[in-house]
């Protein structure tokens, strides 16, 4: 079984050269507006072919397909989809593989490639950094990441890294049931261990 954890970043758009910002929400709208189009089609909308379009739709269809509340939210409730990037943690000193997001603890930065405008880079706060490394601690592995101009009080930039890990689902082999449904006529409970009933019983109230 899958889990999912996503931290999400702020940033001022103060940090950001104003031009970048021009062109990010270009992208965004562009983006959304054929996600729309996706949307209104039940999913079946042909994929964009030229950049950096083409890039997002196909990173989105990853991620929907990963997360299926992001799909639905999108086709059923006309919720307006992030830019949805591939992402790469470097932990150490691994060889850079040219993902949208490269997120370098060593240097505590965030960058942002592939959107059609040069490379973003944003720090890395010393509680987003143990965050991460509780993540990858625990088997997370860093999967996609989410970027998107938007308010939430103030107009910021919104970076969100989505961590998965493998769970395994516990199935208990012995479990105790009780039935607590009339206390007056006493509780009853039971030992079951898989299609066997081990012990029951009735705890019947002092008058």
């Amino acid at each position: 079984m899958k889990t999912y954890r996503t931290l999400v970043l702020k940033y001022p758009l103060e940090k950001l050269q104003p031009e970048a910002v021009v062109q990010l929400l270009k992208a965004q709208q562009e983006f959304r507006r054929w996600a729309e189009e996706w949307a209104k089609s039940g999913g079946k909308a042909e994929k964009p072919t030229h950049k950096p379009l083409k890039y997002f739709a196909r990173e989105f269809h990853q991620a929907a397909g990963a997360l299926e509340w992001l799909r639905g939210h999108v086709i059923k409730r006309g919720f307006k989809p992030p830019l949805v990037f591939n992402a790469q943690l470097r932990l150490d000193d691994e060889r850079d593989v040219s993902r949208g997001v490269l997120v370098d603890l060593p240097k505590r930065e965030v960058r942002i490639r592939k959107w059609g405008g040069g490379t973003i880079v944003l720090p890395l706060s010393e509680g987003a950094v143990r965050w991460i490394k509780e993540r990858v601690g625990e088997g997370g592995r860093l999967v996609f990441a989410m970027t998107w101009i938007g308010r939430n009080g103030a107009v910021a930039l919104y970076v969100a890294l989505t961590f998965r890990r493998e769970v395994t689902q516990m199935t208990p082999k012995r479990l105790l049931v009780v039935d607590l449904n009339a206390l007056h006529n006493g509780v009853a409970y039971a030992v079951v261990e898989e299609k066997r009933v081990l012990e029951r019983s009735v705890l019947r109230p002092h008058i």
